[in-house]
């Protein structure tokens, strides 16, 4: 049973010539031999080559006993003859099918039931009658719960080894082995130029906006459920003041400050993923991605105190607007309105090589009166007394120096400290930040004195 076997056929082989003659040992070794056929088919395989026959069953389980036809023939004559083949039955040991466990996949801390029935087969014995036993190197992971059936867990994540040993009552041992993954959190990696399945694309990060933001997943797990939570924190204060759920992958989402004048210094914006799969696998992204509020950034190539955006020749200091759009600076286009004409015909280009000139005789004539106005008002004696700031005021003005050290009353009163400012630039300075018992942002100055934080960012003396 589940052997083979291979038979020289030379020493069964005889043959004569016309005459009677025993012919040659060379003549019998050219005898040709081959098999007719097989009975039952399904038992065995059998081929002859060089007068030798190879014999193998077709599987391990067959028994009894087969016949094959066998011919042998020379030039001119040939004889069949049967041989038998008896497959004698033996005790076969129980099998454990570990190839239907492949890839078998756990969460850490889940429990999972085995009934060893669903794997095991004998041909020799019934199925109640084969003894299987399954242990876990780690003590504890695999537990007998009834006859035939195993729980298995593990509370730490890794490839975990299952022994596994099949015995029949004829003492027939197997023996096997089968591998569990054991999965915590699957990590998501955000794609940070570094490689990654995760990527977030946004409008702006400028001081001033509510930014929008859409999130791609670039890998190939099939997810049931995304959430996708952002938050904007403030670097400065210590704390997160606006947070929200996004729709899911794919789809733009408005993050909306609490402040209405958008993203402010200190801002930073948070995304953090968790998804489950469709086997109930939980991916989590391992941190958070963040990006940092920026300053506005304003770039004027010519200096022209126009910024390039909006600038229409972001190069020519000379030019910024192009009204009709002719390619020609409103201020060097004679029609800035005309797309079709920007230069002076030649009716009027007479008049425009005279303005020149006429600029330049304006500016002689009233060049020479200011001169004969200087010289006059030179040679003038009324000149105005000279004061003698020593007793002259303010030197002599008590009043006015009161805050020097002179008497005023009203350079005398107490100067009322500030009990509101718009926003943290005006606390201050050198304190520290901390929260009182209803949960506000309250700041703390060296002086001792306590802001709350208000809604709008502004802080009020408490």
């Amino acid at each position: 049973e589940g052997g083979s076997v291979a038979v020289s056929l030379t020493q069964y082989l005889s043959d004569t010539d016309d005459t009677g003659m025993t012919v040659s040992n060379a003549e019998i070794q050219a005898i040709g031999v081959h098999v007719v056929s097989i009975e039952p088919s399904n038992h065995i395989s059998a081929e002859i080559v060089d007068q030798t026959i190879n014999i193998a069953t077709v599987d391990s389980d067959v028994t009894g006993t087969v016949l094959i036809t066998l011919r042998a023939s020379d030039a001119t004559q040939s004889t069949d003859t049967t041989l038998a083949i008896i497959i004698r039955a033996l005790n076969d040991a129980p099998v454990f099918d570990v190839s239907a466990l492949d890839g078998l996949r756990i969460k850490v801390d889940e429990t999972y039931t085995l009934n060893v029935d669903d794997y095991v087969s004998d041909v020799d014995d019934d199925q109640e009658d084969i003894f299987t036993t399954l242990t876990g190197a780690e003590p504890g992971s695999v537990v007998p719960v009834a006859i035939g059936v195993y729980e298995m867990g593990w509370s730490e994540s890794g490839m975990k080894v299952v022994q596994v040993r099949v015995s029949d009552p004829s003492g027939a041992v197997n023996q096997y082995q089968f591998s569990v993954e054991v999965i915590g959190d699957l990590p998501m990696i955000w794609d940070e130029g570094q490689g990654g399945d995760l990527q977030a694309e946004y409008d702006s990060m400028e001081y001033g906006t509510h930014p929008t933001y859409i999130v791609s997943y670039t890998g190939a797990v099939n997810f049931e459920e995304v959430a996708l939570t952002w938050q904007i924190c403030n670097s400065i204060m210590g704390t997160c003041h606006s947070q929200g759920l996004a729709p899911g992958f794919d789809q733009p989402f408005l993050m909306q400050s609490v402040y209405s004048e958008g993203l402010r210094t200190g801002d930073e914006v948070k995304l953090d993923v968790i998804a489950t799969d469709i086997d109930g696998f939980e991916h989590k992204t391992t941190k958070s991605y963040s990006v940092f509020a920026t300053e506005v950034v304003i770039v004027d190539s010519d200096n022209d105190g126009v910024e390039d955006s909006k600038d229409a020749f972001p190069d020519d200091p000379a030019e910024s607007v192009d009204t009709d759009g002719d390619g020609v600076g409103d201020n060097s286009d004679a029609y800035p309105n005309d797309a079709s004409k920007s230069e002076m015909s030649s009716g009027t280009a007479g008049v425009s090589w005279q303005m020149p000139a006429l600029v330049f005789v304006a500016i002689f004539v009233f060049g020479a009166l200011g001169l004969g106005l200087i010289t006059v008002m030179r040679n003038r004696t009324d000149y105005p007394e000279a004061v003698d700031w020593s007793t002259a005021v303010p030197s002599a003005d008590t009043v006015a120096n009161s805050m020097y050290g002179g008497a005023g009353a009203i350079f005398q009163q107490p100067m009322t400290a500030a009990t509101h400012v718009a926003d943290y630039t005006g606390l201050p300075g050198g304190g520290s930040y901390t929260q009182d018992a209803a949960g506000s942002t309250v700041y703390v100055a060296l002086d001792q004195s306590q802001w709350r934080m208000n809604a709008d960012g502004s802080f009020t003396r408490m």
